[in-house]
């Protein structure tokens, strides 16, 4: 009778979040905030119930699966950059380098294509350069090779969900040989974050994370060749990656740090050379540069700098505070690779999450998306602000309802925040003492 009864929050737990992984894939657009959020909240109070549940780690894996095949045939809606994707695919499969021509400059020539012109309308950066590097663009390619839009958002599913089961497995082997609690685990698998936006939304990081958590497993045993080889494949899946050379470098020291080089430089170097040359070079560095200095979503530090600014200057000081603030993320980014340079294999991560963190509080742009590879390198920590995050950050949908006033969006997002850095400083609470610095154990 009592097992009965102690599966039926189990049970209720797995329709919600199921219910809601369905209506956010299928039926819910991203203007309707109301039942976006409600749905989401359905969801997250699902995998919180699951979480602390005596669930066999089959079934709970089994779940994971199920829910990531419901979305197989859904087209995103919280997303259009599935239509950059193909676009880019498509013009590999051309002939065309997508670093050497803007959307706009090609449209002409495929006047007469209907997937195309499908394409084109419904693309949010017709008017730049891809930014999208090669492992990504090889992705595209093989997902335009289905000539539709829509076999081309399955083809490319499917390949995300590939890397997202092998993220699960190196997940699982990093939690046993640091011999940590396997739960921590589902705060992954089974979060509607991770679900929506890798598997639903078709986001490279389920590629990027896989790679670099390979690489670090490989770091912690001294494979450092092997290690280099895999983080220079998470360069090459998204250039977030490029932001953990530091501490990596640090770490390792120069005689470890030379295989390192070894295995990822050439790689990324070789996987390039098809791609860019020194013409279309500049033409990625003007689409990063653009998109920090034109874009805004989500920021927390940047809008706080922007409110100071129609305050006290009464005008936007977006191209003015975006580079300052990068360069402030870069200082900090070295400064916290450096205090942590000597502590031990595990902490690592915890000085990983930091690093990826410092830079998304100072950027303007931070979509939903990119506190998946945060939240997973955090899951190797005690730190439990991510997991929040990853509750709070659809809040930020709310700046895509039309019938939300400016107030109350400033309220969500104060809130998702509020939520954050009340946990976060809970959680680095101490972290930085001399003494802790002074007895770190070297990698």
């Amino acid at each position: 009778m009592d097992t009965k009864v102690n599966q039926i929050p189990v049970f209720f737990s797995t329709i919600l979040i199921c219910i809601g992984i369905y209506l956010i894939g299928y039926q819910i657009p991203r203007s309707s905030f109301p039942l976006l959020i409600s749905a989401f909240s359905f969801a997250f109070f699902g995998l919180f119930i699951l979480q602390k549940s005596n669930v066999t780690e089959k079934k709970l894996f089994g779940l994971g699966i199920i829910l990531r095949v419901l979305l197989i045939f859904s087209v995103p809606i919280l997303s259009d950059d599935y239509f950059r994707f193909l676009w880019d695919g498509l013009l590999i499969q051309n002939g065309f380098n997508p670093f050497e021509y803007k959307p706009s400059e090609l449209i002409v020539q495929f006047q007469n294509s209907k997937i195309h012109n499908e394409l084109y309308s419904g693309m949010n950066s017709q008017h730049y350069y891809s930014i999208y590097p090669p492992i990504n663009q090889w992705f595209f390619f093989f997902s335009a090779l289905t000539d539709s839009v829509l076999g081309g958002i399955i083809t490319l599913r499917f390949f995300i969900i590939g890397f997202e089961i092998g993220t699960y497995f190196i997940i699982k082997k990093i939690l046993k040989r640091y011999s940590l609690s396997l739960n921590r685990i589902w705060w992954y698998w089974l979060n509607p974050l991770v679900i929506l936006e890798l598997t639903g939304n078709l986001h490279g990081e389920g590629i990027l994370i896989f790679f670099l958590l390979l690489a670090l497993y490989n770091f912690s045993k001294l494979k450092d060749f092997n290690g280099g080889l895999f983080l220079g494949l998470s360069v090459l899946s998204k250039l977030f990656s490029l932001i953990f050379f530091p501490i990596l470098l640090l770490k390792s020291r120069w005689y470890r740090s030379k295989k390192l080089l070894l295995g990822a430089i050439p790689l990324i170097i070789i996987a390039f050379l098809p791609f860019l040359n020194w013409s279309n070079f500049n033409h990625l560095l003007q689409s990063l540069d653009l998109y920090f200095q034109s874009f805004e979503f989500n920021g927390s530090v940047f809008n706080i700098l922007k409110w100071v600014g129609y305050q006290v200057f009464n005008f936007d000081i977006i191209k003015i505070a975006g580079p300052v603030l990068s360069i402030i993320s870069f200082l900090l980014i070295i400064l916290t690779s450096w205090l942590f340079r000597f502590r031990n294999r595990l902490v690592i991560f915890k000085a990983l999450t930091i690093i990826f963190c410092i830079y998304l509080f100072l950027s303007p742009i931070v979509h939903p998306w990119y506190c998946i590879l945060p939240l997973t390198l955090s899951l190797f920590t005690n730190m439990k602000f991510m997991i929040a995050w990853s509750a709070t950050i659809f809040l930020s949908y709310g700046m895509y309802a039309s019938d939300l006033n400016y107030n109350i969006k400033t309220s969500l997002l104060f809130i998702e925040y509020l939520i954050v850095f009340v946990i976060l400083f809970k959680d680095l609470k101490g972290s930085f003492s001399i003494q802790k610095i002074k007895t770190g154990i070297r990698f």
